[in-house]
């Protein structure tokens, strides 16, 4: 795995969101590490940055990290595999290592939203 810069680059435009600028340099850097020529990777890197603006600005965006990450994946699945019946939710938490109670909190969750025990 490449190790990517931790800090935004000096020499970043002034204009630059200082998050958006980390976000170049490591699509940038993984581009690069996949094989892709440098001068191409800033190229294509530019073209998913300005497609991220258009589709994403203006709106907050949350990246999970970690566990969370994995966790936020599972969850996906078990909503896209749930076909709304009793027999799916028991299927899903014998699949998952999960309960069915728990199946059914991640059922009962929008994606993107987090789960709070009581």
């Amino acid at each position: 795995m490449p190790q990517y810069p931790r800090k935004t680059d000096p020499n970043a435009p002034p204009n630059y969101a200082s998050v958006l600028h980390e976000v170049e340099v490591h699509i940038a850097a993984a581009l690069h590490h996949e094989g892709i020529a440098e001068p191409e990777a800033k190229r294509l890197t530019g073209s998913v940055i300005k497609g991220l603006c258009r589709t994403l600005g203006g709106k907050q965006v949350y990246f999970p990290v970690g566990h969370q990450r994995a966790v936020a994946a599972r969850n996906a699945l078990i909503r896209a595999k749930h076909d709304g019946t009793t027999a799916s939710v028991r299927r899903l938490a014998q699949e998952y290592g999960l309960s069915e109670i728990h199946v059914y909190r991640i059922l009962s969750q929008r994606p993107g939203t987090r789960c709070h025990p009581k």
